[in-house]
């Protein structure tokens, strides 16, 4: 509800910029504003937004991307498909950063060092992008979103004066969200591994970077103006508008971790399956169960990949482990004509899950630590499944779980 309350809200405060013939005066700043992350996912990865200074024409008003209005036909449906088009907002300064104060996020501004005709020329991009018929664009979070488009608001109104001075840390995509997530959103980090696939483990350039707010914020300080022979800092100064309590990490967080929930589950799981080996009692709902939420995730990994347009969901190899197939292979566990069949499935995807955990290395895909307690608990209940269909005579299942 909480993303539902700040986005209807700045909707709210969104202001008409038709018809926009203003040219900025002499006193007129424009800054770059970035806010700090928030305790949820939506949030983890911060803000950035442009804000623009006159004080002659009694403007202050800050252009603020990555909004999309809930009034959207099909809005849900959109969403899911990645056809959710986002759009420029314009809002005043003192109603954004009030925002951020009552949410406790951080708000740096950082005031760009640039000439009136540099100043006029970014404001006009502004205006023209925030007019109805240019406002909405299609998102992407690596390449459109809110810190890539006052970039290329940059970029664009600079040229070639513009120099970053940044260094490659050879870090892939899915490195850079992690620093956002691992901490402190555990679980967000843990479902933003298992649904995007193997396009965000390629090496991001050091521009690419600046997909997240704090790097893009880090960029512009070290970046420079460059005449003729001589640069000057892109950045005039620096003011710390708010900067945010620090509040303590709940304890419960670690222990509560995907990595010891499925490690837990795993000593559960393999507890159980030790226990049926030796009695010879076969509780076929186990497997049902499991095998169905892994059934579930992998049809929607699967979905995600190829029915969407999120680029970042492509190629993924968690499949692999959590494969579609699982859902149609609870239906006829321990179904004596298709015994054979069903034996071949969980021999197959008890060695696919083997091997993800063994070679992973292998892959073009980093895996979260967490999926490897659930790879190990696929194999040991494929090959439990394997061995129980097998000897299915002299395995007894289980009565209150049979279908």
């Amino acid at each position: 509800m909480k993303i539902i309350r700040f986005f209807l809200g700045v909707i709210i405060l969104c202001i008409s910029v038709n018809g926009f013939s203003q040219t900025l005066g002499p006193e007129s700043q424009i800054s770059l504003i970035t806010c700090g992350p928030g305790g949820e996912l939506y949030s983890s990865f911060g803000h950035t937004a442009i804000r623009v200074r006159d004080p002659e024409m009694k403007m202050d008003w800050v252009y603020n991307y990555g909004i999309f209005d809930f009034n959207t036909p099909n809005f849900y449906t959109k969403f899911t498909l990645g056809k959710l088009k986002y759009m420029l907002g314009v809002n005043r300064y003192s109603s954004f950063v009030n925002y951020y104060r009552q949410v406790n996020r951080s708000v740096t501004e950082q005031v760009l060092n640039l000439s009136l005709r540099e100043r006029r020329k970014l404001f006009a991009i502004l205006d023209e992008n925030a007019r109805p018929e240019n406002r909405y664009y299609l998102y992407d979070f690596r390449f459109d979103n809110c810190a890539t488009k006052p970039r290329d608001v940059l970029e664009k109104a600079l040229g070639n004066r513009l120099a970053y001075y940044v260094s490659n840390q050879h870090k892939t995509f899915r490195n850079l969200l992690d620093e956002c997530l691992e901490k402190d959103v555990p679980w967000g980090d843990f479902e933003i591994d298992l649904v995007l696939g193997s396009v965000i483990d390629r090496q991001a350039t050091p521009r690419e970077y600046m997909f997240l707010p704090e790097y893009l914020k880090q960029a512009v300080a070290s970046a420079s103006l460059k005449t003729g022979e001589e640069e000057d800092p892109l950045v005039l100064s620096v003011n710390e508008v708010f900067v945010a309590k620090q509040t303590p990490r709940p304890a419960y967080i670690q222990w509560t971790s995907p990595l010891t929930v499925f490690s837990l589950l795993f000593l559960l799981i393999a507890g159980l399956t030790a226990w049926e080996w030796k009695t010879g009692k076969w509780i076929k709902g186990v497997d049902r169960a499991f095998f169905g939420v892994l059934g579930l995730l992998g049809s929607l990994m699967l979905f995600l990949w190829l029915c969407t347009n999120h680029s970042g969901t492509a190629e993924n190899y968690n499949v692999l482990w959590a494969s579609p197939a699982h859902l149609l292979a609870i239906f006829f566990i321990s179904k004596l004509r298709f015994s054979t069949l069903m034996q071949a499935h969980f021999a197959f995807w008890g060695v696919a899950a083997i091997f993800c955990m063994a070679g992973s290395a292998l892959l073009p895909q980093q895996f979260h630590a967490a999926f490897y307690p659930l790879m190990l608990t696929v194999a040991v209940r494929s090959v439990w499944v394997v061995v129980a269909l097998r000897n299915r005579k002299n395995v007894h299942i289980n009565q209150t779980v049979r279908a």
